[in-house]
């Protein structure tokens, strides 16, 4: 064998002595390729479970705030106990916080509106912030057939109510860095949250400014029908909706001035009313033990009305249509017993003797008193939902917007008659 044969055999000996080297480091290779391939594998996996489990949280929590009936920039939360939904829009942040508080079996959407088809302008909302001002509605305990609010709370007493629209306005305030100075419009059976949440305001460093009645009943013992009995739903809320076609009729009036349909009955049924508790009503009933029993004193004791020195100072806008007979022919003198009550109240609570007072100051703050009534209210040209309509609800920002300075003006002129 020659040389070059020789030199021939002993490579291809190498290369095959070098041939499960080779394989082994391949082998190795791709033991490492499949290693890093399987961390790789599992880094995504721990990755799109961690993605996954944030993704669930969130959708729970905005499940929670924001149930699927909710309308857009409605938010529902737990507060002091009880659930609540509201809605905050944006006005000046120099401005005053205007809280709206709705009537019986009402949500606070009768203020601002959101269901499909609706017109924002056609709400008071719309017309308060580009007035200026900050704007929450908020919507006690309540049962629509689109559901908003889980559970049921019929045992929800008017001292809740007042606490837990005060603490949510001082949340709105705090959070969106606004004064402290609040307005408060409480519209129908509103009208007997104005004593509980002025305290509970007072409570949370808030100014509450004035409160507003529209076509509200204080919480005046004999100003409804004392011996009104209502359905229990299962719930053990109140089921009124027997009076649901009254309301439709004068929603249908507030279509017609506008010249077309602001709310439709179906929307309206299932998206703006339904049952409540009963201890807010005023009628004397209260939930207890699984059924409604009557005590007057109780509702005394929840509205207070007959603390008049804790009462906000009162102004009003009033209906003008039978539709809304009562309150057209009522409420400035309801709301005239607490005013002059109220002032009463506040010369006995800061100690000052009237008989010192010279005689033509006197005279003068008999009248101011006198005509306080008729100076801090505003008749509207509509119903029981004047404030409805594109027309109503500008109407009704312009009247808040022109009752403002004439409150100051009447709380100036009272305080230097009283020398204070």
């Amino acid at each position: 064998m020659g040389l070059s044969s020789r030199y021939g055999l002993a490579r291809i000996l190498q290369r095959d002595q070098n041939k499960p080297r080779n394989a082994d480091r391949m082998g190795n290779v791709g033991a490492i390729s499949r290693e890093r391939t399987l961390r790789t594998f599992k880094r995504l996996a721990v990755s799109v479970a961690v993605t996954a489990s944030v993704l669930a949280m969130a959708s729970l929590f905005w499940a929670a705030v924001c149930p699927a009936a909710a309308f857009e920039g409605e938010q529902v939360q737990t507060i002091d106990g009880f659930p609540a939904m509201t809605r905050f829009i944006q006005g000046d942040p120099s401005r005053p916080l205007i809280v709206f508080i709705p009537g019986a079996h009402h949500l606070a959407r009768i203020a601002y509106g959101g269901h499909d088809g609706g017109r924002g302008q056609d709400f008071l909302a719309y017309w308060l912030v580009r007035e200026g001002y900050n704007f929450l509605g908020v919507s006690y305990p309540l049962t629509t057939a689109d559901k908003v609010m889980e559970g049921a709370y019929p045992s929800y007493t008017a001292r809740d109510w007042g606490k837990q629209a005060a603490d949510l306005a001082k949340q709105a305030v705090e959070q969106h860095h606004l004064t402290s100075r609040i307005i408060v419009i409480g519209w129908s059976m509103g009208g007997r949250i104005a004593e509980p949440i002025a305290e509970f305001a007072k409570a949370d460093g808030l100014d509450l400014d004035f409160y507003v009645s529209f076509s509200a009943t204080p919480g005046v013992m004999g100003l409804v029908d004392m011996n009104a009995g209502f359905k229990m739903a299962p719930t053990g809320y109140a089921d009124r909706s027997n009076i649901y076609s009254g309301f439709l009729r004068q929603i249908a009036l507030e279509n017609a001035m506008n010249d077309h349909t602001i709310i439709d009955e179906k929307t309206y049924l299932a998206d703006y009313v339904g049952d409540m508790p009963v201890n807010l009503e005023g009628y004397g009933l209260h939930y207890r033990d699984g059924k409604f029993v009557r005590d007057y004193w109780a509702d005394e004791n929840e509205f207070r009305v007959y603390d008049f020195h804790n009462l906000p100072f009162i102004a009003m806008l009033m209906p003008n249509q039978p539709l809304d007979g009562r309150h057209a022919l009522t409420d400035r003198a309801n709301w005239g017993l607490l005013i002059a009550n109220k002032i009463e109240a506040d010369i006995d609570a800061a100690k000052i003797d009237v008989t010192k007072i010279p005689r033509d100051r006197w005279l003068a703050l008999v009248d101011l008193v006198r005509h306080a009534p008729e100076r801090l209210s505003v008749e509207m040209n509509g119903d029981h939902f004047f404030f409805l309509g594109e027309t109503g609800a500008h109407e009704t920002a312009r009247a808040i917007a022109t009752l403002e300075p004439r409150m100051h003006g009447f709380k100036a002129e009272l305080k230097e008659l009283l020398g204070q």
